[in-house]
């Protein structure tokens, strides 16, 4: 019987063949899978598409969405992912009433952080393609603008945009740390601005150790940013070496200056900065550790031209040995002032405030040989906010007289009638107690008392909460805002630090 013998040749030829075959059949088979695929996903969006239809939301008018999608970034944190960008990947619909939406993207909040001392590029291309997409999809609405920068990186280009927006900006807030040189990109990209709408502005450049800043701080009273005018600036802040960064402040009604990094400022050139803000109302000075220059202003110097001025705020400096407050209370109109914050304050000395109605203390440290002069300090005062870090204020509320004219004497800060009390140890509450029962016994009562959580704590801890209930309507404690009644979520502020 013959063997039929393959030749490799034969073998060769034959499997080459298959293997094109093979291969053909391959290439349909993953043509047709990648056309179920295409098919798969069009149904599946179809479907989805048909069950976002049925939703009771998508009968709504593409006015109500825009409304419900502005609605719920009130409830946005910072520490969130933004709730526009959430809602434009819900849908198609959605993402249409979203992209359609330019209320939508006009809060912008763009913080960039490099790595201690090297730069990110990947980080910076992010940021800055994210901060162009908000200004594309805000179109000509009205913006608020909060930009950070962490790193010693340039970060001129992200300024740059905003700077080409601020004229239809209404705030905007500028913050660096860690970086050597901060101020003259700012000077560079805001000198020769008009910021049309700008309604708050607050610049904090921090502190850096191993870098000159710009030791001077307030040289002139001109405007060194928004050269060409912000004539509806009504909110400025200057924080940490922010003094050459000064924006016109002709219209400002609240000014706000942390002065804790703030060296080589004198009390003639803080003057002078007051005085260039003619409708000043509410002034908020943090630490301001002034040059000492004995001599240089008399005691007796009239105080400075600000007649609109009725609201400070002032927190003094740590070391009693540095600290500046009594001379730039000195200087201010006090007796047109009616509401008054102090915090780390020494002493008033010889300072009276005739006017003043609301007065909140924090830290102050007023010494019992002053007891006379601080009660004659406040003849108006209605509202007394105080922690107990000190018991002066509720020792002056309190007094009753000696033994022999306890019937006789007369009640101190007799108008007084909300006070909200801070920070209570369990040792004060016998004293609180007190001078509710006294000054209700004296005809002048507290009629409305405010705790804090700690304070009603401690009481309900010592069993006389329901006892001061029975006195006096208690209310929970809740911070105001500064100024009061201010619409602006101030970010920034770094009094209470």
């Amino acid at each position: 019987m013959a063997t039929s013998i393959i030749s490799r040749e034969d073998v060769l030829r034959s499997t080459a063949d298959r293997i094109t075959e093979l291969e053909a059949r391959q290439q349909q088979l993953l043509q047709e899978v990648a056309n179920v695929d295409r098919e798969l996903g069009v149904t599946r969006a179809q479907h989805k598409q048909a069950l976002n239809d049925g939703a009771l939301v998508s009968a709504f008018p593409f006015e109500i969405l825009a409304s419900i999608f502005r609605h719920c970034q009130g409830n946005w944190t910072p520490h969130r992912r933004p709730v526009e960008l959430d809602i434009s990947h819900v849908s198609s619909t959605w993402r249409t009433v979203a992209l359609g939406t330019a209320q939508l993207w006009t809060y912008i909040h763009v913080h960039m952080a490099a790595t201690k001392y090297n730069q990110s590029p990947t980080m910076i291309t992010r940021k800055l393609a994210l901060l162009a997409m908000y200004l594309e999809r805000s179109s000509q609405a009205s913006l608020r603008i909060r930009l950070e920068a962490s790193g010693n990186f340039m970060w001129t280009e992200a300024l740059g945009q905003c700077a080409s927006h601020l004229w239809r900006c209404t705030e905007f807030s500028v913050s660096a740390k860690f970086n050597f040189s901060p101020i003259e990109p700012i000077l560079e990209c805001l000198r020769n601005l008009r910021a049309e709408r700008l309604r708050y502005l607050s610049v904090r450049i921090c502190y850096y150790p191993h870098t000159p800043h710009l030791v001077e701080q307030f040289l002139s009273t001109s405007p060194a940013i928004f050269t060409l005018g912000a004539p509806s600036l009504c909110f400025a802040r200057l924080a940490g070496v922010a003094g050459p960064l000064q924006p016109p402040l002709q219209s400002v009604t609240t000014l706000s200056i942390d002065g804790t990094n703030m060296t080589e400022v004198s009390l003639v050139q803080l003057g002078a900065l007051l005085e260039s803000a003619p409708q000043l109302v509410n002034l908020s000075l943090t630490r301001m550790g002034l040059l000492q220059q004995p001599g240089s202003i008399p005691l007796s110097s009239s105080p400075l031209c600000l007649p609109n001025l009725r609201h400070i705020r002032i927190c003094g400096d740590r070391d009693e040995n540095q600290d500046r407050s009594y001379q730039i209370l000195q200087r201010l109109p006090l007796e047109h002032i009616e509401t008054l914050v102090l915090r780390e304050i020494p002493g008033l000395a010889d300072c009276t405030f005739p006017r003043v109605r609301s007065l909140s203390v924090t830290d102050c440290s007023f010494p019992t040989n002053q007891l006379e002069h601080t009660v004659d300090a406040f003849p108006a005062l209605v509202n007394l906010d105080c922690d107990l870090v000190i018991v002066t204020p509720l020792l002056i509320l309190s007094w009753d007289g000696d033994e022999t004219n306890r019937d006789l004497a007369v009640a101190f800060w007799s108008k007084v009638e909300r006070l909200s009390i801070r920070e209570m140890d369990a040792r004060h509450a016998r004293l609180l107690i007190r001078c509710v029962e006294s000054r209700k016994r004296r005809g002048v009562p507290i009629k409305s008392l405010v705790l804090d959580t700690r304070s009603r704590k401690v009481l309900r801890t010592v069993g006389l909460l329901e006892e001061l209930e029975g006195h006096v309507l208690i209310e929970e404690y809740d911070d105001e805002s500064w100024p009061a009644g201010d619409a602006f979520q101030d970010n920034d502020d770094s009094f209470w630090d």
